[in-house]
C-alpha cells in the first residue's frame, strides 16, 4: 500500500511542478512583455514625434524651396521678357539707317558725331564728275579741226543728271555739235536708263529731239551708249557708240571705237539723208600717266552712206581718213 502511494505521489508532484513552473513562466513573461512594450512605447513615441517633426520641417522646407523656385522662375521669365522687349526695341531702332544701338540717332545722343564727320550710308550724297573723253586735233586733207567729246554728271549714285556734248570746230567756227541733257537712273549693276532732250547746232538750222536710251558696260567690258531720238516733223534717229580698252601693258592702252548714226527722214539743210547715215571707226593708243591724265594718238576712218553721201560737196567722195592726237582727262 505504501508502495502504491509513493508510485501515485511521484507523478502528481511532477505534474504540480510543471504547472507551477508554467504559471511562473507565464507571469514572468507577461511582465517582461509589458515592460518591453512600455519600453518600446517610450522609445518609439519620441522617434515618431521626431519623424513627424522632421517630416513637417522637411515639408515646410520643400514648400519654401518650391515657392522660392517658382519666384526665381517668375523673376527669370520677367527678365527674359524684358530682354526680349529690349531686343525688339533695339532691333526696331536699328532698322533705321540713321540709328545706333540703344535708340541713339546720328544727330543726338552721347555718340553723335559732328555733321562733317558723319558717315552717309544711303544714296543721299550728291557727287559730280567732268570727263573729257576726247579733246583732239584732226589732221586731214582740208583745214585741221578740233573735236571734243565731254560727259558731265551731277547727282546721287542711282539717279543723276547727265550732260553729253560732242562737236567739231574748223576755221574758228562750229561745224557740228550735239548736246544732250538726260536724267539717268541705274536699273542694274552695269546699266543706266536715260531720258531727256537733245539739241543739234552748227551748219544749218538747229534741231531738237526727245531722247531715250541706255548706257553701261556690256559683257567683256564694252562701254556702250545706245539712244533713240524723236524730233520735229516726225524725224527719228538712232545713235550707237561702243568702245573697248585693251591693255597692252599696265599703262599702255589700245582703244578701238565705233560710232553709228541712222536717220528716219532726209534733212538736206543739215546734210543728212535717211537710212544709215555714217559710220566712224577709230583706233587710239593711250598712255596712262595717271588715271586722270591720258594722252593718245590714233587714226580714224569716217564713211558716209546713201543719201547722206549724195548730199556731200563734189570734192568729197563719202569717206575720209585722218590722224588724231589728243588728251583724255577727268576731275
Amino acid at each position: 500500500m505504501i508502495v502504491s502511494l509513493k508510485i501515485i505521489q511521484q507523478p502528481f508532484l511532477a505534474i504540480c511542478s510543471v504547472l507551477g513552473l508554467a504559471f511562473y513562466a507565464s507571469t514572468t513573461l507577461g511582465q517582461v512583455t509589458d515592460d518591453h512594450a512600455d519600453h518600446s512605447q517610450h522609445v518609439i513615441e519620441p522617434v515618431i514625434e521626431e519623424i513627424h517633426a522632421g517630416h513637417s520641417e522637411s515639408s515646410e522646407g520643400v514648400l519654401a524651396e518650391t515657392t522660392q523656385t517658382e519666384n526665381d522662375h517668375s523673376t527669370h521669365q520677367q527678365d527674359m521678357n524684358h530682354q526680349e522687349s529690349d531686343m525688339q526695341t533695339d532691333m526696331t531702332a536699328t532698322r533705321s539707317p540713321h540709328a545706333y544701338s540703344g535708340g541713339y540717332t546720328r544727330d543726338q545722343g552721347p555718340y553723335a558725331l559732328p555733321v562733317k564727320d558723319q558717315l552717309v550710308l544711303m544714296d543721299e550724297k550728291n557727287f559730280s564728275r567732268l570727263i573729257v573723253n576726247r579733246l583732239e586735233n584732226l589732221n586731214q586733207d582740208g583745214p585741221d579741226s578740233t573735236r571734243y567729246d565731254v560727259q558731265a554728271w551731277f547727282g546721287k549714285t542711282y539717279s543723276r543728271f547727265v550732260l553729253k556734248a560732242e562737236g567739231e570746230y574748223a576755221d574758228d567756227s562750229l561745224e557740228d555739235s550735239r548736246t544732250e541733257l538726260l536724267w539717268s537712273r541705274a536699273t542694274s549693276k552695269f546699266w543706266d536708263t536715260q531720258l531727256g532732250i537733245r539739241v543739234d547746232n552748227g551748219d544749218g538750222p538747229a534741231r531738237s529731239w526727245l531722247a531715250a536710251g541706255v548706257q553701261g558696260l556690256a559683257p567683256y567690258w564694252f562701254d556702250v551708249h545706245a539712244t533713240a531720238f524723236i524730233g520735229e516733223s516726225g524725224r527719228t534717229a538712232v545713235g550707237f557708240e561702243a568702245e573697248y580698252e585693251g591693255r597692252v601693258t599696265q599703262r599702255l592702252i589700245l582703244k578701238p571705237r565705233v560710232d553709228v548714226n541712222v536717220y528716219g527722214k532726209d534733212d538736206p539743210e543739215r546734210g543728212i539723208g535717211s537710212g544709215l547715215s555714217d559710220l566712224t571707226f577709230g583706233l587710239r593708243m593711250q598712255y596712262q600717266f595717271t588715271r586722270q591724265f591720258v594722252p593718245y594718238i590714233g587714226v580714224e576712218r569716217i564713211r558716209r552712206f546713201g543719201e547722206t553721201a549724195d548730199l556731200l560737196p563734189l570734192e568729197f567722195d563719202g569717206s575720209d581718213t585722218h590722224w588724231v592726237a589728243g588728251l583724255r582727262f577727268w576731275f
